[in-house]
């Protein structure tokens, strides 16, 4: 009898050890799910940011292009006003 119970108290340690066995690793994948999601999520991020900061230098360059269309196209005109009534 008293064999039996030392028997059932060896699986029911044996068990308990498998179980802790089991989270840990449990726990180890999932932190490794995490980690890599946080990876993924971290390079989807910078990926947009370099995007956002192009698309606004972009932008900025277009408007910069733009402005100096217009104060070319305002020369243009001023030049060639005289030369019309000159040859007019």
């Amino acid at each position: 009898m008293l064999q039996k119970i030392a028997e059932l108290e060896r699986k029911i340690a044996d068990e308990k050890a498998k179980q802790k066995y089991l989270e840990s690793k449990t726990v180890e994948i999932s932190q490794e799910e995490i980690n890599k999601e946080a990876r993924d999520g971290i390079e989807h991020y910078s990926s947009a940011k370099v995007m956002d900061d192009a698309i606004i230098r972009l932008n900025e360059e277009n408007e910069v292009l733009a402005e100096k269309m217009n104060v070319t196209r305002e020369l243009y005109d001023k030049l060639r006003t005289p030369l019309l009534k000159k040859s007019n």
